[in-house]
């Protein structure tokens, strides 16, 4: 998030302005670092924002040792979910004061591996997962960041009406996500959409789902590891259609995508930092309040609208954080 509104959301939170006990520098800490089940680079950036933030606040290298996992891109929730298991337990068993996971999958391997162990998240449903009680008062070893993924879905839907006013048949890139098919749904329904799921479990099938359907006159793609491993691809199959699609996050939109909605992602995983500091320091996870993004972002991508004969209206132009010429 910008400076700004992450010391309001800090200050809402109530995790700045309190002085955390020293912690006894005897040996160096142990953070441990699980990242998703999505190409490579998420999760080195992500652990490169997490050690910026804990310098800033005040360690030092010599004061902190990390233990890095990095599950890479499997082609099924099945795998992936092994894989993240086999690595929580590495964590644990590395005796971390800490583990930072950077996924529902990730979190949840870790919440299985251990009940002791403090755990900070970066994940879009904690309290529906289980693994927090409630995002003022999370109980237990876990707590961290959310954000928002299928929850913003009727917000997309409705940006994507605005910037296509004839659109009806729209189709939802589905992973098989229960409540992510229910979202949307639900957001279909209220805005008077004829909404076909297309579900896809694995990267093999993605060609014949998104080119098997011209009838369809828009697409709707959500964030799940399986879309985000095959990014470009995905983005270059919908192209193909010249069908507009609105995404989840701006990632999809500077690599083509036409446009998304999405929390303001910027900043999140350094956002991390704050709780492994006040963690390390002695505080117990079940009393810090899961933080909530305060800011919301609208990407375009003008290229890709051109490309496909479509001008997005002035309306939606003046909503956009950020324009893709």
């Amino acid at each position: 998030m910008k400076r700004r509104a992450w010391l309001a959301s800090v200050a809402a939170s109530g995790l700045a302005g309190v002085a955390a006990p020293a912690w006894p520098q005897s040996r160096p800490r142990t953070v441990g670092f699980l990242g998703p089940p999505v190409p490579d680079v998420d999760g080195r950036s992500a652990l490169d924002e997490l050690q910026a933030g804990l310098r800033q606040l005040g360690w030092s290298d010599d004061q902190l040792r990390f233990e890095v996992r990095l599950p890479g891109v499997y082609e099924s929730r099945e795998a992936a979910k092994s894989r993240l298991a086999v690595l929580a337990r590495e964590l644990v068993a590395a005796k971390a004061d800490v583990i930072v996971a950077l996924s529902d999958g990730s979190a949840q391997a870790v919440k299985a591996a251990t009940s002791t162990i403090p755990i900070v998240f970066l994940v879009d449903r904690p309290v529906e997962s289980g693994l927090v009680a409630s995002l003022a008062a999370p109980g237990g070893n876990a707590t961290g960041v959310t954000f928002h993924v299928d929850l913003l879905t009727a917000k997309r839907m409705q940006l994507l009406k605005q910037a296509v006013p004839g659109v009806a048949r729209v189709a939802y890139l589905s992973t098989n996500s229960a409540d992510g098919d229910a979202n949307a749904r639900a957001a279909a329904r209220t805005l008077g959409l004829d909404l076909e799921l297309v579900p896809v479990e694995r990267a093999a099938a993605l060609e014949a789902a998104i080119t098997s359907r011209p009838e369809l006159d828009a697409w709707v793609v959500e964030d799940y590891f399986l879309l985000m491993s095959n990014q470009k691809r995905i983005v270059e199959l919908i192209a193909r259609t010249r069908r507009p699609a609105v995404y989840s996050s701006n990632d999809w939109v500077r690599v083509g995508g036409l446009m998304s909605y999405c929390d303001d992602h910027s900043g999140l995983a350094r956002a991390t930092a704050r709780y492994v500091d006040r963690i390390l320091r002695g505080a117990r996870p079940a009393q810090l309040p899961v933080e909530e993004p305060v800011r919301f972002v609208l990407a375009l991508n003008l290229t890709t609208a051109r490309a496909i004969g479509l001008a997005f209206p002035p309306s939606l132009l003046v909503q956009a954080d950020e324009v893709i010429r």
